[in-house]
């Protein structure tokens, strides 16, 4: 499975294309993020499986590319890791893995407004409490949250308070 994740790597890196995609998944499923976010999530699993450095930087450096908040250089927090989009997912592996601060603040920016709200904006979420980010699927979106809010939890260098906040905020989704 290793050889062949660093081959499927290597592949995507040598594309780095979202052309055969879009046009099987044509009318089914569009690409938004782009690659840049899968090619560093991919690295990250490497980095985690092999420890080999090299995977880090890869990671960080296709991170110019990941989306950004409107009209700024700021990484965006604001919507969820998602089958399209896993830049907030790598951000979370960045830090906990590789002590990358940066990547730090965006997780706890994504989680803040997941809960408690960041910069004046929150998450919607309905009279029963579900985080509410978009009306298909909306169950997928604040799992995942959920779900990361969970593992930032566990995370010894998480901020203690963010920390008691996340394991709140993800036992109320799974409830």
């Amino acid at each position: 499975c290793l050889k062949h994740a660093k081959e499927l790597l290597a592949f995507a890196e040598a594309t780095k294309s979202d052309e055969g995609y879009m046009k099987q998944a044509a009318g089914y499923y569009s690409s938004y993020s782009g690659f840049n976010d899968e090619i560093s999530w991919a690295s990250m699993w490497l980095y985690i499986v092999t420890g080999d450095e090299s995977y880090v930087e890869k990671a960080k450096s296709y991170s110019t590319g990941w989306s950004k908040v409107d009209q700024s250089d700021e990484i965006a927090y604001g919507w969820a890791h998602s089958w399209d989009d896993v830049h907030i997912g790598t951000c979370l592996l960045l830090a906990k893995y590789a002590g990358e601060a940066q990547y730090k603040q965006v997780i706890e920016n994504h989680l803040d407004y997941w809960t408690v709200g960041h910069n004046g904006d929150r998450i919607k979420y309905t009279p029963k409490g579900l985080a509410w980010c978009d009306t298909w699927g909306s169950l997928r979106y604040a799992t995942t949250t959920a779900f990361l809010a969970a593992i930032y939890a566990d995370w010894n260098e998480a901020d203690a308070t963010r920390a008691a906040t996340c394991q709140t905020f993800a036992k109320s989704q799974a409830d």
